[in-house]
């Protein structure tokens, strides 16, 4: 059993950190637009956890690889965006364009579920790959590279 390479929660907190953008950012757009809670908008809730998990994972892992080769934090960071950010905004916009034809829908909570996934992949994308890299040197436990 392998330990972790990351600090418990220091690390927690800078991988979760575009799931909270998003999160935040989804409900500052429902506010400024009087976007009600209600069940299609909660479900934007738990698909910005996995969406934004995913992402994270993408950038912290290829992170991580190139850190313990040897690599210096500005040398991973920019070994992980050109190695994993193409497939993180690759990902957001392909799924952006299979949540927007729900826009288009008679059903109101069903129209919103495509704008607001639509937007949520957007700012999960932003979270991972603009917020999140520069605070990955705090995630690193220094005693696991040896």
């Amino acid at each position: 059993m392998s330990e972790s390479k990351l600090k418990p929660i220091v690390g927690s907190i800078v991988i979760s950190l575009p799931f909270l953008f998003a999160s935040a950012m989804i409900l500052i757009v429902m506010i400024l637009l009087g976007v009600p809670l209600d069940i299609s908008t909660a479900i934007i809730g738990a698909m910005a956890i996995n969406v934004a998990s995913d992402f994270s994972i993408y950038i912290v892992h290829s992170y991580t690889e190139r850190i313990f080769a040897g690599s210096n934090h500005d040398q991973a960071i920019s070994f992980a965006m050109r190695e994993k950010g193409g497939i993180v905004l690759a990902d957001m916009v392909l799924n952006s364009i299979c949540f927007l034809p729900l826009m288009i829908s008679s059903f109101v909570p069903v129209a919103r579920l495509g704008w607001m996934m639509a937007t949520m992949l957007v700012f999960a994308a932003i979270g991972s790959l603009i917020i999140m890299p520069p605070l990955l040197r705090y995630a690193i436990k220094k005693d696991a590279k040896n």
